[in-house]
């Protein structure tokens, strides 16, 4: 997620709380809200301190769903003004002034929004975009099929989270069959909150924003005995562009990548931030010189090129012409050491004979 740009609608020059949050705002948010309010507030007294959502949630000991949650709370009670980008992605909080508002604005923010997104939904439902193919392989194991799911499981209070968070993701209000394919997650798939999170940020994240084919998804992972955030990394992990990359490069098909290999390709993409065209090149290259795919073979192409910071294939072919020159210079060099070294007979020496008059003596005695 992108950087967010945090300001007040007033300067600041220390950290301090409103009585009036204190008296009116404290007793109707959850704790998480308040451990991220007060920590806005720390943040914007120290522009040296850097934001995000990720910083924010390590500094609390949250997860970054608990803290997209409380951000919600604290604009529906009127202390922050969020503002998202045209992606729906969050890009800017401004921390409002207590006293501009009453106690009766206090409300209790999460039950009621989640309570407006169950009573609309019904009114709003759209049909989805056509799915599209998934890539990885399903097993025979059939998924539970889908059923209607009612009140009662709506108002589940984990649920009513997770629907607010799904809705402020999607940047729309959910349709019909959106809330029940998300339904159909949490009970009949047995799918956790944070696995949930992980399905549709990982899917918005590759532009696939069709509920649609999130449920199919879900219901290939489901399949697969996937049920945990860290099993659909993994699996997510198997079939990325990267991975895809090496399977072409080194010509391979139908094989699960190793842990092994998975750390080689992590390192290559991520600690060494190759593109996909370099290390495509290193596979090449690897099958060329020694006729099969071998990793740690491409690892130190690839290496040598992070160590001499090569980051584009022109530098690449610089590196190969420059590397050819020095090769021939040696050549060069190590020819003509060899030859005196070597005593052989040279034409251009003196031999001490006078060869014309030899052969002027051979002319005239008729000797050929």
């Amino acid at each position: 997620m992108a950087d967010i740009h945090l300001h007040a609608g007033s300067a600041s020059s220390v950290t301090c709380v409103s009585n009036y949050f204190i008296d009116h705002f404290l007793k109707s948010l959850s704790g998480d809200a308040v451990k991220v309010y007060l920590t806005l507030l720390r943040c914007l007294g120290d522009r040296d301190l850097s934001f995000s959502c990720s910083e924010l949630a390590g500094r609390l000991g949250i997860t970054a769903r608990q803290v997209r949650t409380s951000f919600d709370a604290l604009s529906s009670a009127g202390l922050v003004a969020l503002d998202y980008d045209s992606e729906g992605e969050l890009c800017d909080i401004c921390v409002k002034s207590c006293s501009d508002y009453t106690a009766e604005t206090a409300a209790e923010p999460e039950v009621e929004e989640a309570e407006e997104i169950i009573e609309t939904v019904s009114d709003h439902a759209e049909e989805e975009p056509q799915q599209q193919a998934i890539e990885a392989e399903e097993p025979e194991e059939t998924a539970p099929e889908m059923r209607a799911h009612g009140d009662s499981d709506r108002n589940n209070p984990e649920v009513k989270e997770l629907l607010f968070i799904v809705q402020r993701y999607l940047g729309h209000t959910l349709s019909n069959n959106d809330l029940q394919s998300v339904l159909y997650w949490y009970y009949d798939l047995h799918m956790s909150v944070d696995t949930i999170d992980y399905l549709i940020t990982s899917n918005l994240e590759k532009g696939k924003s069709s509920v649609t084919y999130m449920n199919q998804v879900a219901i290939a992972w489901y399949k697969k005995g996937i049920h945990t955030k860290d099993a659909a990394s993994n699996e997510q992990k198997q079939f990325s562009s990267e991975t895809n990359t090496v399977r072409r490069a080194f010509g391979i098909s139908g094989h699960a990548m190793t842990p092994g290999e998975m750390q080689y390709i992590d390192r290559w993409f991520h600690e060494w931030n190759f593109s996909q065209d370099m290390v495509e090149e290193a596979c090449s290259r690897t099958i060329i010189n020694i006729g099969q795919p071998k990793y740690s073979y491409a690892d130190k192409i690839l290496d040598d090129w992070h160590k001499k910071g090569i980051t584009t294939l022109d530098q690449v072919h610089e590196d190969d012409d420059s590397h050819k020159q020095d090769n021939e210079k040696k050549y060069k060099r190590d020819s003509q050491s060899a030859g005196k070294s070597s005593g052989s007979f040279s034409f251009t020496e003196s031999n001490g004979y006078d060869d014309a008059a030899i052969a002027a003596a051979m002319l005239k005695r008729n000797t050929f």
